[in-house]
């Protein structure tokens, strides 16, 4: 397990600030997921949906996950079947099945 660290906006919402190491043990809670591909460069990993399903091949996903390791810019995803996207909080993390600890 480890900890997401949850930032409140001025507005309302949350973002999680991630350091080096959430990142990289984000990416390793990823990986253990049935369908987990990455780009070249490996800041976009792709999984599939947990809000529309994603696809009728069960290898295939459309849920990618910005993850990069030298900034500290949110987390962002987005599916590009449903379009469903945003900033990474622990809710979606949840819903990718993916634990934490508060």
């Amino acid at each position: 397990m480890y900890y997401l660290y949850v930032n409140k906006r001025q507005n309302g919402g949350e973002y999680m600030t991630s350091g080096i190491e959430i990142k990289e043990q984000i990416i390793n809670q990823l990986k253990t997921l049935p369908v987990c591909k990455s780009s070249s460069n490996m800041r976009n990993w792709v999984v599939r949906c947990p809000y529309c399903g994603d696809s009728i091949k069960s290898n295939h996903g459309h849920f990618s996950i910005l993850i990069d390791l030298n900034s500290d810019a949110p987390l962002l995803y987005r599916c590009f079947r449903c379009n469903e996207s945003g900033i990474l909080i622990p809710q979606v993390l949840e819903d990718l099945n993916i634990g934490y600890d508060e």
